[in-house]
């Protein structure tokens, strides 16, 4: 965040803020035409904490303005006690309430992030393989050439799976 207030220290079209959101008093009192929520809201596990980060977020964006918000979007996944995905329907449930219309869920990944919205245990054992085995053989014998070839799959593969096998961006809009 320094480095982005640096960047556009100079400017008055960009304001760069970061507030806890999750809170009850979110120490910004403003409304922004956008806010990145990538990877957190699945980082509040707290079932009111979560209702609270919603209501913040939806009530800190100006009317027109766009939230960015990534989960797999699938509840009853296992998951270490620092993380709970919920479904599609408890997002579409909350935000409706903040007049947040989701406008896109667009898939993420495919082989590189964990596959936790696969259904097959024999599909979901084969691709975690795969993604355990990414950070050793590109280490061990590939280096930066497996990494590129893999992105590259990855970007192929998350373009012709619908809705990917592990984390979606959701794209909404306040109306």
């Amino acid at each position: 965040m320094h480095n982005l207030k640096l960047k556009y220290k100079n400017t008055n079209k960009v304001s760069i803020h970061q507030t806890d959101f999750g809170s009850n008093n979110p120490s910004v009192n403003k409304k922004f035409d956008a806010i990145n929520a990538i990877d957190v809201a699945y980082h509040v596990v707290d079932e009111n904490n979560f209702d609270i980060f919603i209501k913040n977020v939806c009530n800190s964006l100006t009317y027109g303005g766009f939230l960015f918000l990534t989960d797999v979007f699938r509840g009853n996944i296992q998951t270490p006690s620092h993380v709970k995905f919920r479904s599609l329907t408890r997002y579409k449930k909350i935000l409706n309430l903040y007049g947040i219309s989701i406008i896109a869920l667009i898939p993420m990944y495919f082989f590189l992030n964990y596959p936790s919205d696969i259904n097959s245990v024999a599909s979901k054992k084969l691709m975690n393989r795969i993604f355990q085995g990414t950070t050793t053989l590109s280490r061990l014998v590939f280096g930066e050439v497996y990494l590129r070839m893999l992105y590259t799959i990855d970007c192929i593969l998350t373009n012709f799976q619908n809705l990917g096998v592990s984390t979606k961006l959701l794209f909404g809009c306040k109306q």
